[in-house]
């Protein structure tokens, strides 16, 4: 089972709306997040307290206001398994599909997120822009204090001093004095 001493694992499908001040179009996400729980109604508080923290107001590069606003829960699932390679954690079924609609589901290798290589002349001119002003200052400040010399390195980054870069950075604030990916314990 996906359970242990910390709880159960669950995933929660979080609707985020994204308005950019000018724009008439917004842009929406459903984002698929992890939350560890000892119960389906803790995980549901976690996953609620989680979305509202993610509320946030910034400017994008061409210094419009970006609003992202957390509006609730599509589904939550538990997952059945221990999170190892290969585990399924969840799935979306569909009934009496004919060959035609099955096809439309299979993307090409090369229109897969992993594979794509993001440029943002290929970018919809119709879609608002929600980056962040300052989101290429964290990408090159990232590489700057670790260039990675193999794959393996990606274990010894620290999610949280990245999140935390990025949030100095966005408000504007003074660089920390520890590099990206130094323990903090």
């Amino acid at each position: 089972m996906g359970s242990s001493r910390q709880g159960k694992w669950y995933v929660a499908e979080m609707v985020e709306v994204i308005r950019v001040e000018g724009e008439s179009k917004n842009v929406v996400h459903r984002n698929f997040v992890l939350i560890r729980a000892g119960s389906a109604e803790e995980a549901y508080q976690k996953a609620l307290d989680g979305g509202k923290k993610g509320d946030m107001t910034y400017e994008n590069p061409q210094g419009q206001r970006v609003t992202a606003s957390f509006r609730g829960l599509s589904n939550l699932t538990e997952i059945y398994t221990e999170l190892e390679d290969g585990e399924e954690i969840t799935y979306y079924q569909w009934v009496g599909l004919d060959e035609e609609e099955i096809q439309s589901m299979i993307s090409p290798k090369e229109d897969l997120d992993v594979f794509r290589s993001w440029n943002e002349d290929d970018d919809d001119p119709d879609t608002p822009d929600i980056r962040a002003r300052g989101f290429a200052e964290i990408l090159s400040l990232q590489e700057e204090s670790m260039p990675l010399e193999k794959e393996d390195d990606l274990d010894e980054i620290d999610p949280r001093d990245v999140l935390a870069e990025a949030e100095r950075i966005l408000r504007g604030g003074p660089r920390d004095s520890h590099d990206i990916g130094e323990d903090r314990h």
